[in-house]
């Protein structure tokens, strides 16, 4: 049960990233294509190296992005945004 869920949350999440990059960059690219590179490239990385080279991947890519986040929230207090306008729907 837990590899059918492994496999399932995967497709998803794999799905999820090709919507965000054909919606921002790639308008006219299919969506197979990505489905095909990203997962031959995961396939590729698991036959040279095995699952360790993904998850020192892993590691790196989390540490950035945890840095990303500590960053933005540091400095969200100075932001002041000048343009705003606030409206009350009644």
């Amino acid at each position: 049960m837990y590899v059918v869920n492994w496999i399932v949350v995967t497709g998803f999440v794999l799905r999820q990233i090709t919507d965000i990059l054909i919606t921002s960059q790639f308008h006219k690219t299919p969506t197979y294509l990505f489905i095909i590179s990203m997962s031959l490239t995961a396939v590729y990385m698991l036959y040279k190296n095995g699952i360790q080279s993904i998850g020192r991947t892993t590691e790196v890519i989390g540490l950035l992005v945890v840095s990303i986040v500590i960053f933005t929230f540091a400095f969200v207090p100075f932001h002041r945004p000048t343009r705003t306008k606030t409206t009350l729907i009644e």
